[in-house]
C-alpha cells in the first residue's frame, strides 16, 4: 500500500476528507481509533502473508496430507 492508498484508506476508516486526515488534525480519541484501525489492519495484513508462507512451505517440502494440511514427521 502506498502512502496516498493509506491516507485514503485511513480517511474512510475514520470517516473524514483526506485533507483533514492527518494525525495533527486528531484529539485524543480520533488517535486512539487511528492505533486502533492500523493495528487491526496490521493483523489482517500480517495473517494472509503467514498463510501464504506456510502454503508455501507445504508446497516446496511436499509435506502435506489430502487436505493440504501439514503432515509432521516424528
Amino acid at each position: 500500500m502506498q502512502r496516498t492508498e493509506a491516507y485514503a484508506w485511513l480517511a474512510t476508516e475514520m470517516g473524514v476528507h483526506e485533507k483533514r486526515c492527518h494525525i495533527g488534525f486528531f484529539d485524543l480519541d480520533q488517535c486512539l481509533k487511528v492505533a486502533q484501525v492500523s493495528m487491526e489492519m496490521f493483523e489482517d495484513l500480517t495473517a494472509d502473508h503467514r498463510v501464504h508462507d506456510q502454503k508455501r512451505i507445504i508446497h516446496l517440502s511436499g509435506n502435506s496430507n489430502s487436505r493440504g494440511m501439514p503432515c509432521h514427521v516424528i
